[in-house]
C-alpha cells in the first residue's frame, strides 16, 4: 500500500465523520448542512481515489478516477456555497452560475472524457493516475482556473472580509478556519 492510498484512507477517515456529524448536529443552520455536503464530496473523492489507487487494471482505474473527479468538481462549489451561507452573502446569482458550470463539468467528465479527464498512466509500477500534463485541454484549463483559482480565491476573500467584521470568539474561529482551509486547498493543487 503506497502513500497515496494511505492518504486516501486518511481523507475518508477525516471527512466522512465530519459530514455525518454536520448532518446530525446542524441545529437548523444551513451553513452547517452545506459544510457536511462539502465534507461528503471530499470523502467521496477519498473513496474513489482509494479504489483507483488499489487496482492495477487500467480501465477500472480510469472509471474510479472519473468518480473521484466528481468530488474534485463539486468541492469548490460546495465550499463556496458554505462560505456564501456562513457569511450571509447576498449575491445568489453566483451560486446559479457556479452550479451550472459544475453541471457542465460533471457532464464533460463522463461524456467527454478525452477532453476532461484524459488518460491515466502507471506511476512507479504502483497505481494508475490521471496524466494531467499530457491531456490538459482547454476544457480542463477552464475548469481548473474558474474553480480552483477564481472561486476558491473568492471564497477565501469572503472569509477575510468576514474576519475583519467579526469580533471576539467568532473572529478567532474564522482566523483558524481560514488558515486550515488555505493550506488544505494548497494540498489539492498537487493533484493537478
Amino acid at each position: 500500500m503506497g502513500a497515496f492510498t494511505i492518504s486516501s484512507i486518511a481523507v475518508i477517515l477525516c471527512c466522512w465523520p465530519l459530514a455525518v456529524l454536520s448532518f446530525l448536529r446542524h441545529q437548523g443552520k444551513k451553513s452547517t448542512i452545506m459544510w457536511g455536503v462539502f465534507c461528503a464530496f471530499i470523502g467521496f473523492w477519498g473513496i474513489a481515489s482509494f479504489f483507483a489507487s488499489t487496482t492495477m487494471d487500467k480501465a477500472a482505474s480510469t472509471m474510479w478516477w472519473r468518480f473521484a473527479t466528481i468530488g474534485s468538481i463539486m468541492s469548490p462549489p460546495t465550499f463556496y456555497h458554505f462560505t456564501h451561507l456562513y457569511f450571509e452573502e447576498k449575491r445568489n446569482w453566483i451560486l446559479v452560475v457556479v452550479y451550472t458550470m459544475a453541471a457542465f463539468f460533471l457532464y464533460s467528465n463522463f461524456f467527454l472524457p478525452g477532453l476532461f479527464l484524459g488518460d491515466v498512466w502507471l506511476i512507479h509500477n504502483e497505481f494508475y493516475f490521471p496524466n494531467w500534463t499530457a491531456t490538459k485541454g482547454i476544457l480542463f484549463v477552464i475548469f481548473y482556473f474558474s474553480f480552483f483559482v477564481v472561486l476558491l480565491s473568492y471564497s477565501l476573500w469572503l472569509m477575510i472580509k468576514g474576519f475583519r467584521k467579526a469580533k471576539g470568539q467568532a473572529r478567532n474561529k474564522i482566523k483558524y478556519f481560514f488558515v486550515g482551509m488555505f493550506f488544505g486547498w494548497i494540498g489539492v493543487h498537487g493533484d493537478f
